[in-house]
């Protein structure tokens, strides 16, 4: 092979290894990719095509060169990403053996087609256009199955540990199948080699499953604490609302003698002076975004209160379909949380100018969609734990929107958060069927 075909075909096969990692890599830790620039992942994978290239120029070893892509894929993940550090770690380490495990497959299977059954003894100068032909295919479906599950981009924790641990149980057997054939001779070593690896993938996958489930317990039993906080928190300020309005008219008769008395004595000022009185804490009852849904009324009604009271700007557009077989708690889980961290990142808006919430809830067909949009000076952490807080010490802000996701998926619903130009945008869509109420 000429050291331009060799170099050009080298250069290609790194970019599309290292392209596509880097997109699974991203999809798998579950950050938010729709509608998201490739171009960082572009961008790294032509600089490090460059760098191996280079590299192989001063005849640096495969070995060492595989490190230095691995280090690099990392270095470049965990700055970008800002993702827990031990799992980016092990997804490189996992598509690392992956991808070299099918390069050596597609050598053993190219030798099979073309006759060279002393394919393993090759260098990559002596490999043919059949060679070429196998490695290049192994990418190029690597990288169609990067940007497919980019595009979905809506898998589950438990889905991702499954499908690492099916990669792992495959390449062990897959191992194990090459190992058994007498036409191309493996050594022993190198069998033992791939084996031990696929062993670690499966154990470390069925950990890391373990661990997600306890996890997933515990979060389980902090949300149901939260949402009983949340519900009581709610019915205080239903139950205020209608003090209010009880007092208020019991007192009607008093008020209104009151009243006729300054103006029957002409204190009209006194009288204008009396009846704003009156009508201040009216205000914050009479404020409310009818919906028909008695927790979406009261729940956005106190909402807007603290957002008046904290200089925000709000606008509120609702259509909420009647009976429906959405729960008032879960409801209250998702509004009451992104209505909680938005009035958290307004707050800390320096000009009141900019502050601003927009809360839209409407009905496509069987979907309900929320969609929340609020300014923010800082953009916020997002991984795989859902929105981190960045006040110190609070532990609340993720949890509840952990406890948004959980909600949402009772009705096979997706969450989705964005943020560009200080504006934070969430959006909640829910499923529902049709609840008929007896008469």
């Amino acid at each position: 092979m000429s050291d331009i075909l060799l170099y050009g075909s080298l250069a290609l096969f790194t970019f599309m290894q290292v392209f596509a990692t880097l997109i699974a890599i991203k999809v798998f830790l579950l950050i938010q990719s729709n509608g998201k620039s490739i171009i960082p992942e572009l961008i790294a994978a032509l600089s490090l095509s460059v760098l191996t290239v280079l590299l192989q120029c001063f005849a640096v070893g495969d070995l060492a060169v595989l490190v230095v892509q691995s280090v690099c894929i990392a270095v470049f993940a965990l700055y970008y990403y800002l993702h827990d550090r031990q799992k980016v770690l092990l997804y490189v380490f996992f598509y690392t053996v992956v991808l070299t495990f099918l390069d050596f497959a597609a050598l053993i299977i190219s030798g099979f087609v073309s006759g060279d059954y002393m394919v393993l003894l090759m260098s990559k100068e002596e490999y043919g256009g059949i060679q070429i032909i196998f490695l290049f295919g192994v990418r190029f479906l690597f990288l169609l199955f990067a940007l497919a599950i980019h595009k979905k981009s809506d898998f589950s924790q438990k889905q991702i540990h499954k499908a690492f641990g099916y990669a792992g149980v495959l390449g062990l057997f897959s191992m194990i199948a090459l190992s058994q054939q007498k036409v191309i001779d493996i050594p022993a070593d190198t069998v033992f080699v791939w084996l031990i690896f696929f062993v670690i993938i499966i154990v470390v996958f069925i950990l890391l499953n373990m661990r997600t489930q306890i996890e997933l317990e515990k979060e389980i039993a902090y949300m149901r604490e939260m949402e009983k906080e949340l519900l009581e928190r709610e019915y205080a300020t239903l139950n205020n609302a209608y003090s209010i309005n009880a007092r208020m008219f019991h007192d009607f008769q008093n008020h209104a003698g009151v009243l006729r008395e300054l103006l029957n004595k002409a204190n009209y000022d006194e009288a204008v002076t009396y009846l704003n009185d009156l009508s201040e804490p009216l205000e914050t009852v009479s404020s409310t975004t009818w919906t028909g849904n008695e927790t979406i009324d009261y729940l956005i009604n106190s909402k807007l209160v603290a957002a008046d009271t904290g200089q925000i700007r709000t606008e509120i557009n609702v259509e909420f379909p009647r009976r429906t077989n959405i729960r008032a708690n879960d409801l209250c889980a998702i509004l009451g949380n992104l209505l909680d961290n938005a009035l958290e990142a307004c707050r800390e808006v320096s000009n009141k100018d900019d502050r601003f919430i927009e809360l839209t809830i409407r009905r496509i067909n069987n979907m309900l969609i929320i969609r929340l949009r609020n300014s923010a000076d800082r953009k916020p952490i997002i991984d795989e734990k859902g929105l981190q807080s960045t006040k110190t010490g609070s532990g609340v802000h993720g949890w509840g929107i952990k406890s948004v996701q959980t909600a949402a998926d009772r009705y096979d619903g997706i969450m989705k958060m964005d943020y560009s130009n200080h504006i934070f945008q969430a959006v909640v869509s829910l499923s529902f069927e049709g609840v008929e109420i007896k008469e």
